[in-house]
């Protein structure tokens, strides 16, 4: 009798566990005039969230200004001298609504797009 107890009460334990935290991780592979990768990575534990978004990519023009458009988001970023640059922004709030099948983009000041990927769920 005592073994099923400890036993109920482990299983209660686990499954409140599983339910107080959730994740996600999603990848874009970045292709186009150069090549990239963008991440989207959340998790909530125990009612509290947290987010980080986060873009590379290389082999653009350097000391070029590109627009990173993606779920209604916008963000500047500037490549060094060696066409390189890299983005990264954390949430606890009002994360971007990144799915399966989410597009984006990085474009020139002229709006013209030189990379594209699609988001996939990874984890």
């Amino acid at each position: 009798m005592r073994k099923t107890l400890v036993m109920m009460m482990l299983m209660v334990a686990l499954a409140t566990g599983a339910l107080a935290q959730t994740a996600a991780r999603y990848r874009a592979d970045l292709a186009g005039a150069g090549i990239g990768k963008s991440i989207w990575k959340y998790k909530i534990v125990d009612g509290e969230a947290q987010g980080e978004f986060g873009v590379e990519a290389e082999d653009l023009r350097p000391l070029t200004a590109y627009k990173i458009v993606t779920a209604g988001r916008v963000f500047w970023v500037k490549t060094d001298t060696f066409g390189f640059f890299e983005l990264d922004v954390r949430y606890l709030s009002n994360f971007p609504n990144i799915v399966d099948g989410t597009v984006i983009t990085v474009r020139n000041t002229a709006g013209v797009v030189v990379l594209r990927g699609v988001y996939r769920r990874v984890a």
